[in-house]
């Protein structure tokens, strides 16, 4: 694992913003800066479905929402399908 990446996980839309929300204050607080250019969500369900009117904030920017992500070598997906 890389000092620079990180992986927050929640179960609800409500917790996940709130974790945005504590890093957002500690990043400010240590004097540490995130690229929100390198960051996005993933929201995981069942069906493959994603709620259209998610949307989660870093400070005034949003964070977009993929179906698809790799994170360290393991590709994960919104149907909550794992792929080596």
């Amino acid at each position: 694992m890389y000092a620079d990446d990180f992986l927050v996980l929640s179960p609800s839309p409500e917790g996940l913003q709130k974790l945005i929300n504590v890093i957002k204050k500690h990043a400010k607080e240590w004097k540490l800066k995130v690229n929100t250019k390198k960051s996005n969500s993933i929201i995981f369900s069942r069906n493959g479905q994603t709620k259209k009117n998610e949307n989660f904030q870093y400070g005034s920017e949003t964070l977009p929402i993929v179906d698809k992500q790799t994170y360290l070598g393991i590709e994960m997906t919104s149907s909550s399908k794992r792929h080596p």
